[in-house]
């Protein structure tokens, strides 16, 4: 029972990241794949802890891969990350990347960027929803403090993040906003908003949903 994943390319090979749940409950996996898809590393197990380890993100920084996911073992959905080197070692443990209070941090999505990394997650109950982003540096280190780029007021969800040359572009969608649209936002890699949140699809009386951006230099 496991759940396709992210790929990553990196010029010479790929890098996989999935939830798995060969032990029972969901854990983070992670393995290489040639330029030809063949399978050359051993599945190289991320997270071994209490509860659900899922919704796994993938991105490079230039030297490493970083993964990122939600994970439950503190009793609460927080985020996490793992620094994986270019062979698929591990690069020290497990870190926690955000801090749960009353409500759960979810679906992260991440991007590396010159020299920090992005991430981007939702966090909220049925009732109040926000879209945070963050920088952190390549050892997951956090830079500054999560800046929410949603109000709460409606049901913002699922966010995508990409690095495109010289900025951060982030895009989710709302449940419940008028329109049920696909929303971005711009930032710099000071987490400074070059482009406030806008709405990007008009979908009528219907909806958009589960963006992804591709980033074109």
């Amino acid at each position: 029972d496991n759940a396709g994943g992210p790929i990553v390319w990196v010029g010479d090979r790929y890098g996989v990241a999935w939830q798995d749940r060969r032990t029972g409950d969901y854990e983070v996996y992670f393995t290489l794949l040639d330029e030809s898809g063949n399978k050359v590393l051993a599945d190289v197990r991320l997270t071994d802890a209490p509860g659900f380890s899922i919704n796994t993100t993938l991105t490079w920084t230039g030297t490493e891969f970083v993964a990122v996911w939600q994970d439950e073992r503190e009793g609460m959905f927080d985020i996490y990350g793992q620094r994986i080197s270019l062979d698929g070692a591990l690069l020290g443990s497990n870190v926690k990347m955000t801090q749960a209070f009353s409500v759960p941090n979810e679906g992260p999505q991440a991007a590396g960027g010159l020299t920090t990394i992005g991430v981007a997650w939702s966090l909220g109950d049925p009732g109040q929803r926000f879209i945070n982003f963050q920088l952190f540096n390549h050892d997951l280190t956090p830079i500054g403090q999560p800046l929410s780029l949603t109000d709460g007021t409606t049901q913002a969800v699922y966010p995508t993040v990409a690095w495109n040359q010289d900025r951060y572009i982030v895009a989710w969608f709302d449940r419940s906003a008028n329109p049920k649209a696909i929303y971005g936002a711009v930032l710099d890699e000071n987490a400074a908003i070059l482009v406030p949140p806008k709405v990007l699809t008009q979908p009528g009386p219907y909806r958009s949903r589960y963006p992804t951006v591709k980033p074109l230099g």
